[in-house]
């Protein structure tokens, strides 16, 4: 998608770090921003940002580890619009630490957000998405993706399978013309 003038992108984690930063280049773009995090101080953070930069965004609170949240952000969207153009799918957190040295409660909500977030969040926009017939999913994985760390196993295991699924769902969405995307930074 090259000409972002006015489509409809919504960011998870969008009130810090990478979603801040690419909430802002959208808007500078002409994109209309769905700004969603779990901090709402910090999306009107961004909102304000965004605003500066010339474009319009609306602010979400939503827990990607919780599907009712996730819906009910998406029942939000689709009460004001039919399919969203762009879905980044980029709330995350970081953890470290040796295997032996975190707990099944730590790895559970680190796959509970960095993984089921980026499901959540396809699971609730694609099917308007492919109704229209188009569109761009971007999830945000990790370079961490890519090397398997000793001292970072579940954030590895998570942005590994946030790869992987990404991989998977863009054979499978070809077909409905829906482009899906990861990207991996680095530190």
């Amino acid at each position: 998608m090259k000409e972002l003038r006015d489509k409809e992108v919504l960011i998870t984690g969008a009130g810090s770090g990478i979603g801040r930063a690419t909430a802002v280049a959208f808007a500078r773009a002409g994109a209309r921003l769905w700004l969603a995090d779990i901090d709402d101080a910090g999306c009107r953070g961004t909102a304000a940002q965004v605003e500066q930069a010339g474009a319009v965004a609306r602010t979400l609170h939503c827990n990607v580890a919780e599907l009712a949240s996730v819906q009910a952000m998406a029942d939000r969207v689709h009460a004001e619009i039919e399919a969203l153009d762009i879905l980044m799918n980029n709330a995350g957190i970081g953890s470290g630490g040796r295997f032996l040295d975190t707990t099944p409660a730590t790895w559970q909500r680190v796959l509970d957000i960095n993984l089921m977030g980026v499901l959540n969040g396809c699971h609730v926009f694609l099917p308007a998405m492919v109704k229209r017939g188009r569109g761009q999913v971007v999830n945000t994985a990790s370079a961490a993706g890519f090397i398997a760390a000793p001292d970072m196993p579940i954030y590895g295991a998570s942005k590994f399978a946030v790869l992987g699924f990404t991989e998977a769902l863009r054979a499978d969405m070809a077909q409905h013309g829906i482009g899906v995307s990861a990207i991996c930074p680095g530190i």
